[in-house]
């Protein structure tokens, strides 16, 4: 989205920035700002633990184009990453038993903020303090991601979001074996 001659006098920019809690969909776009318009006319907003006619389509849309056969909507990114690691996680202990429960991800990233993803995100300063964290969480440096390619785990996520656990030069970080 291009932020015509904003500030900083006549030069343009490109915004690709969408910021925390929104959506990147630019900036009172005429069609987006039609479309806002006629919604907040039938209903302004309604949490996901109801149903609502548009929700409805768009789940049967996503089912019908691809394998699932029901769809989840989340208040959050940290509640979709929590589901998703839980889904991994249940689908590979029913088709490879209970001991399968490996997660790779990668120091210094970033998933959320329930106490699963800070797990999962492997900054120590979001995740220490709160007791036993969940088992099963392998943290590989970021440098060594090719290492995750081999793998084992069911499910290998490592990224980056802006803003969010910028990595410091640290010559005590972990190394993967």
């Amino acid at each position: 989205m291009w932020l015509a001659r904003v500030g900083y006098g006549s030069r343009d920019y490109v915004d690709f920035a969408g910021g925390i809690a929104v959506t990147a969909l630019g900036h009172a776009h005429p069609e987006l700002l039609k479309v806002l318009h006629e919604q907040g006319d039938k209903l302004w907003h309604i949490g996901n633990g109801y149903t609502n006619a548009p929700v409805l389509r768009l789940a049967k849309r996503l089912t019908d184009l691809t394998f699932a056969d029901r769809a989840f909507f989340a208040n959050s990114g940290a509640e979709a990453n929590e589901a998703g690691l839980k889904l991994a996680r249940r689908v590979a202990i029913d088709n490879h038993g209970e001991d399968k429960i490996e997660i790779i991800s990668f120091t210094q990233s970033f998933h959320g903020r329930t106490f699963f993803t800070v797990s999962v995100g492997g900054q120590p300063k979001y995740a220490e303090g709160f007791g036993s964290r969940p088992e099963g969480i392998r943290h590989l440096v970021q440098r060594f991601a090719q290492s995750a390619r081999s793998h084992r785990s069911e499910y290998v996520r490592g990224d980056r979001r802006a803003g969010a656990g910028r990595r410091r030069r640290d010559s005590r970080r972990s190394r993967v074996p």
